[in-house]
């Protein structure tokens, strides 16, 4: 199941692998209608673990110094006996990362010399 979160993780180690593993403790900010029958969403606070490759940490280590920023994890979710709730992230960035990605100019097309 494809899932993305947003948040910032309570903590985070370097496994034996190579991969960082990223404990966040998630709740949901505010409510969502649900159609009628359909339980609402848990209020308590629940651990989600993350695993994102070391490249891709790299890229947002950084950002976890903002108190303000928040990590972007996109991946697969799974349920796993000892962690429970995991997901292996196929992409990591933050909200200011991706927010200077669009403000980047364009590139200027390059002139070409001719002979």
């Amino acid at each position: 199941m494809k899932a993305t979160i947003i948040a910032k993780p309570k903590s985070h180690e370097v496994t034996p692998m190579g991969a960082v593993k990223v404990v966040i403790d998630f709740q949901y900010e505010k409510p969502i209608a649900f159609p009628k029958g359909v339980p609402p969403l848990p209020t308590q606070p629940f651990t989600i673990t993350a695993f994102v490759g070391s490249k891709q940490w790299k890229k947002v280590e950084p950002t976890l110094a903002d108190p303000e920023d928040k990590l972007i994890l996109d991946g697969q979710f799974a349920v796993d006996p000892a962690l429970g709730l995991v997901l292996h992230c196929t992409n990591a960035s933050s909200l200011k990362l991706q927010r200077a990605g669009k403000e980047t100019p364009a590139a200027e097309p390059k002139a070409e010399s001719g002979a």
